[in-house]
């Protein structure tokens, strides 16, 4: 009887055993994804090439210049909380961090929210008549935390018709001698004067346009890319 009540008791005492183990990953660090740009270009004429690296190769030199909440309502430096700065990861390097579950290159929004790090997206607008960029720093709530910009405008110069003036020259004519061969007589014949005029008017055409076509260049990216990190500030909470 005793060895039975011991049997049941040790049975009761004994943990279940789990057929699945659920593990959680988790970064400490601050991670940012930068997105591929996204161009929609309304005048194809405009030229509007720009590195794909480039937006990627500025966050990582410019984010160490964002800031990071004191826990006293002032910021400091990045780097003081976080030795390393931001993680800047780009389409070829997060699957290393994260894996290959999430498909950044479909949806980096939902991934950025699942796995809660930052996400860097940028959109460069062009038509004829202006140049866009802009960047937003979205939190792992997918709220923008920052935003930086930089245009470029077409530039038209007004060439103002040049006038013919009007002017008259007159010119002294040249007298003729003329001689009598009966007497030998001569006589000096005076000869009308030469008169050159030149007729002209004010030209009635609208001065000509000559119109200076914005271009995309890499300084656009950078001067984004610095305005945004620089005016970057991220809480505890982000």
């Amino acid at each position: 009887m005793l060895l039975f009540l011991f049997t049941c008791l040790g049975l009761s005492m004994a943990e279940p055993e789990s057929d699945h183990t659920m593990v959680v990953e988790a970064h400490r660090d601050l991670e940012v994804y930068v997105a591929p740009i996204q161009i929609r270009n309304e005048a194809p004429a405009i030229e509007a090439v720009v590195g794909e690296y480039s937006v990627f190769g500025f966050a990582s030199m410019h984010s160490n210049l964002s800031k990071y909440s004191n826990g006293s309502g002032g910021y400091h430096p990045i780097k003081h909380t976080f030795p390393k700065g931001f993680m800047v990861y780009n389409e070829d390097t997060i699957k290393y961090a994260w894996g290959e579950e999430c498909n950044y290159s479909r949806d980096a929004k939902k991934c950025s929210y699942e796995n809660n790090h930052f996400l860097l997206e940028t959109h460069i607008t062009i038509d004829r008549h202006q140049l866009v960029v802009e960047m937003f720093l979205y939190n792992s709530d997918l709220q923008v935390v920052s935003r930086g910009s930089t245009t470029s405008n077409l530039r038209t110069t007004w060439i103002k018709q040049q006038e013919v003036t009007t002017d008259t020259t007159t010119y002294p004519g040249q007298s003729q001698r003329s001689c009598n061969k009966d007497d030998g007589n001569c006589t000096m014949t005076p000869a009308a004067p030469t008169q050159m005029t030149t007729m002209s008017k004010p030209k009635e055409e609208m001065p000509l346009r000559w119109d200076i076509p914005h271009k995309l260049l890499n300084y656009h990216i950078q001067q984004a890319s610095l305005r945004l990190w620089t005016g970057a500030r991220i809480d505890a909470k982000d």
